[in-house]
């Protein structure tokens, strides 16, 4: 099976029986699977639910702004079923290094923004201490998700397999870097060689910009540590 096609190259697909493989290049495909993971992160995104975000407001907030964002870095893919055309998943990518300059994710104010923040220092601070932090180097796996109804298909573990090989094979980057709080996604970089690298537990975390709200504002948070996960490519 032939690997996705950079913009220079002829073949821009790959399909298996199943499914097709696109790189996210257009505004239209954005806004679909903005909206996609807007729907599966409402329903089955732990820290989704946790602060009781609707899927109106993640896709307004959240899944829009960032996969138009990324859209012309070309690192970013979705799936359709091959039998009727249909977008059933995407994942939304960036550089690495791009991130850790632009401040992608910054102290905000934001309870689960910080968070993410202080998450995303340690994964800088252990790739700077690896081997320094250059653009190409390490793709970062902002949202991904399936489309409510195809789970349970493979549709996740394909995505993050041509994923991880179109970012090594047709734009060179070295490794992958996750974080997630999904059982079934910690599952899927387990069995492709994902090494956890750091973790948060958000139960445990101490919010340092509360100002005068709780200083813990997920000390009820049963889903486990959120773990910044690397995959050598």
């Amino acid at each position: 099976m032939e690997a996705v096609q950079d913009p220079v190259c002829k073949q821009e697909s790959v399909a298996n029986d199943d499914f097709i493989i696109e790189v996210l290049r257009s505004e239209e495909n954005a806004y679909a699977c903005a909206r996609l993971i807007a729907e599966a992160f409402a329903k089955s995104n732990p820290m989704t639910v946790f602060k009781g975000i609707s899927a109106e407001v993640h896709f307004e907030k959240i899944a829009l702004p960032l996969a138009l964002s990324v859209l012309n870095q070309e690192l970013s893919l979705l799936v359709r079923k091959h039998s009727t055309d249909e977008i059933i998943g995407c994942i939304l990518s960036t550089d690495l290094y791009l991130k850790s300059i632009c401040s992608m994710t910054n102290t905000t104010g934001i309870a689960h923004e910080d968070l993410i923040a202080d998450l995303d220092r340690m994964s800088y601070e252990y790739f700077n201490a690896t081997e320094q932090l250059t653009r190409n180097s390490v793709i970062h796996f902002l949202l991904h998700a399936t489309k409510i109804g195809e789970e349970g298909n493979g549709v996740g573990s394909y995505l993050i397999r041509e994923t991880c090989k179109y970012a090594r094979e047709i734009k060179g980057f070295k490794y992958a870097h996750a974080q997630t709080t999904n059982p079934a996604m910690k599952h899927i970089y387990d069995k492709i060689g994902g090494e956890v690298i750091s973790q948060i537990d958000p139960a445990t975390w101490m919010w340092k910009n509360c100002g005068n709200s709780d200083e813990y504002p997920f000390k009820t948070w049963t889903a486990g540590p959120m773990p910044n996960i690397c995959v050598k490519l």
